[in-house]
């Protein structure tokens, strides 16, 4: 089976989502996608590699985790 990736949002305010993607690109295209549809015009958005193959973004609404997603992978926690 080809290796997916998981798009991870933990909203501030307490909302959630998760997307699973075919590459990491698509993954992190999303979660720029997203904060931009939300944060004020000019605001760089900036990843963490957080890990080999995991990058985080933080922004004020919100952090994003994007990682690789397997069959026995254990659901994700990006609360910080």
């Amino acid at each position: 089976m080809a290796e997916r990736w998981v798009c991870v949002f933990a909203g501030r305010a307490g909302g959630q989502a998760r997307a699973v993607f075919q590459t990491r690109d698509q993954a992190r295209q999303f979660a720029e996608r997203h904060a931009r549809s939300m944060a004020p015009p000019g605001v760089p958005l900036t990843w963490d590699e957080a890990g080999v193959s995991t990058a985080v973004l933080t922004t004020l609404l919100g952090t994003y985790l994007v990682a690789p997603l397997s069959e026995d992978s254990a659901p994700l926690d990006v609360a910080r």
